[in-house]
């Protein structure tokens, strides 16, 4: 989410869309939770973990393992 507010997410789509086999996703979501120094604080862990859980976590889980 840092980078996609920040910079946006073409120039890094089209370089992983390059890799042979690279299935590109990008999720529509907000804050992850985890960008920055947010996510790795400790007095940020529930409210990152929170954040996670809405979007990001869960499409995680649901990717193939072979991912």
């Amino acid at each position: 989410c840092q980078q996609k507010a920040t910079f946006g997410t073409v120039g890094t789509t089209a370089m992983l869309s390059l890799i042979p086999n690279c299935e590109v996703e990008t999720l529509e979501a907000g804050c992850c939770g985890m960008a920055g120094s947010f996510g790795y604080e400790t007095e940020h862990y529930d409210l990152s973990i929170k954040l996670a859980e809405m979007v990001l976590a869960p499409a995680v889980r649901a990717a193939d393992r072979e991912t």
